[in-house]
């Protein structure tokens, strides 16, 4: 019922492809070929089809693809709607944007992620069919904008991230994270704008708070991760110059909140942003890294795990007993480049990447980070010896110390030092996490004062579907902050609400809500309605930008997306099928 999967195209070897999947252990599972679109009705000339929203980094919208044609929801104020009027009615149904071409895939975003923000920094792009990136919205910082109220073509980009213009050549991927757009060409060159103030590799160098309006490609990484991605000359990045500066090709950008990960071809994980971490303990706290840096943390697990893959020239692979564990991961890490490890097609519509790569799916919250791998392991960290990051991590870590394990990545639990779950993909909103297994069960863990994390309250970090008469429009415990809060939910825990014999193959949402497709295309959604983000990783009810949830079998021609659910939040309930 929606477009064809688009996949990021590359020439690659085959034969290599092929021995990773073998080496990986990939396997081709249901979740990888069912539709997140589906029919709701046969009326009277049309089909209209129900569709589950995209996850954006926006406080207050929705976003629904409907077979390419891009629906707005919620908050629409400042051009948000794309439809050539400036502010249409947050509480009207779901209005379409008005692109010249189907969309493939789209980004948007919030600056903090709060809905106190939207009116003035809320943004969005669309991947178009033609391979052309449309933004429209709020204009913020005056780097990402529309052209009279609807989505403008993005044609240009600076190679030197100048003053100098260049056609934008076709795109075939896109990302963004809090006020950033990246996009990738086949090439696998990364181009990035924005607001270079935080979050952006600086293109045009220095620690200097500016805006980027136009593309302008990262052609240079720094090998030492010190150091920022060149320096002005005359307006133009000089190449070689920022303390071991090389060239790389990227295979796919993993955008996120307040930081971004990078995978190259070589198969190495990069990050970057305001709240970046490589992911070893001995960083406790954030940086504010301007160019992507070597996830030191994330690059030795994959050698520890895939030593077939991952080693140094002469044989050499990565053991957790390795005396001189940092000096082989050195080794290992320097000659990995060149090589050739994720270069096979992805499907851009999916969050996780089922190509044989290595690594699946990477995501960053606020100052939590996530890694799958492909043998369907999931990872997650923390950075911060406040308050930050620890509720969505989804495993037990005794302190914020060093020592404890918090700050690299360690796998998720069911229970304090107990078992994990085999997780196909996963979907992180502001304050919680759901993630989908291999065999298609749906797990929460994260901040669940409006039943947000597992579709019914919880108490003292555990599900408790008796807490408030289990009215997920009354809120619960708001204590949403330190290692395990009051008012979260600890470890991954079952999905409330759905049938034991239920099946889910997609996930989709918005910052407080979650919806899921299950293989028979009955949709479900749970969390917030009328509740939106606010401050990185919280969620409050906020009835003025209107509503996150629809129940679609109340659709007709005249009203398509059926009734919107008026109640702060909701437990889980079907909104498609029965």
């Amino acid at each position: 019922m929606r477009l064809a999967p688009r996949t990021r195209s590359r020439l690659a070897a085959g034969g290599l492809v092929a021995a990773l999947a073998a080496t990986l252990g990939v396997a081709a599972t249901a979740a990888d070929y069912t539709d997140r679109t589906h029919a709701v009705a046969e009326l009277t000339t049309e089909t209209w089809a129900a569709v589950q929203p995209e996850l954006v980094w926006t406080s207050s919208t929705s976003v629904f693809n409907a077979e390419g044609t891009v629906y707005v929801g919620g908050f629409r104020g400042n051009g948000a709607s794309g439809t050539g009027v400036a502010t249409v009615s947050a509480t009207l149904p779901p209005t379409a944007v008005d692109l010249p071409v189907k969309a493939v895939k789209v980004v948007g975003g919030t600056n903090d992620f709060a809905y106190g923000q939207a009116a003035s920094t809320t943004w969005f792009a669309a991947l178009g069919d033609d391979g052309v990136v449309y933004q429209w919205g709020s204009n913020y910082a005056g780097s990402i904008s529309g052209t009279g109220n609807r989505p403008r073509a993005v044609t240009e980009f600076s190679p030197t991230g100048g003053s100098d213009r260049a056609p934008m050549p076709a795109i075939v991927d896109l990302s963004s994270s809090e006020n950033q757009i990246y996009a990738l060409d086949a090439a696998g060159t990364m181009y990035v704008w924005g607001y270079a103030g935080e979050n952006l590799p600086n293109p045009v160098g220095g620690g200097t708070a500016r805006t980027v309006p136009l593309p302008a490609n990262i052609v240079v990484d720094s090998s030492t991760g010190t150091s920022n991605v060149g320096v002005v000359a005359g307006g133009a990045i000089v190449p070689g110059t920022s303390g071991g500066a090389r060239a790389a090709t990227w295979h796919r950008v993993y955008g996120g909140q307040n930081s971004s990960f990078g995978v190259t071809t070589e198969g190495l994980v990069y990050v970057w942003g305001y709240d970046s971490h490589i992911g070893r303990p001995t960083q406790t706290g954030v940086t504010n890294q301007r160019a992507p840096q070597d996830a030191q943390g994330v690059n030795a697990l994959l050698f520890e795990t895939y030593p077939e893959v991952y080693h140094a020239a002469d044989g050499t692979t990565l053991r957790a007993d390795d005396p001189a564990y940092w000096t082989t991961y050195t080794t290992i890490y320097q000659d990995m480049k060149g090589r050739q490890v994720c270069t096979a097609e992805y499907d851009i519509t999916r969050a996780y990447d089922s190509s044989g790569c290595p690594v699946r799916q990477l995501s960053t919250g606020a100052r939590a980070y996530r890694l799958l791998l492909a043998n369907h392991e999931m990872y997650t960290w923390a950075a911060s010896t406040g308050t930050y990051g620890w509720p969505t991590i989804g495993r037990y870590v005794a302190s914020t110390a060093a020592s404890a394990g918090g700050y690299a990545p360690a796998l998720i639990q069911t229970s304090q030092n107990g078992p994990t779950i085999p997780v196909h993909h996963f979907s992180a909103g502001t304050s919680a996490v759901q993630a989908v297994t291999t065999d298609g069960h749906v797990y929460g863990w994260g901040a669940n004062n409006w039943c947000q994390a597992i579709g019914t309250h919880s108490t003292g970090g555990y599900a408790d579907p008796d807490r408030n008469n289990g009215n997920c429009g009354v809120q619960g415990s708001t204590a949403a902050t330190g290692l395990r809060p009051a008012g979260g939910v600890w470890y991954a825990t079952p999905v409330h609400g759905l049938p034991e014999d239920a099946t889910v193959t997609d996930l989709g949402g918005t910052a407080c809500t979650t919806w899921m497709t299950e293989e028979d295309g009955t949709m479900y959604a749970f969390g917030g309605s009328t509740v939106v983000g606010t401050d990185f990783r919280s969620c409050t009810n906020y009835t003025a930008h209107g509503y996150r949830i629809y129940d679609f079998n109340d659709a007709t021609l005249e009203s398509p997306f059926g009734s919107a659910l008026t109640a702060a939040a909701t437990a889980t309930r079907v909104v498609f099928g029965s």
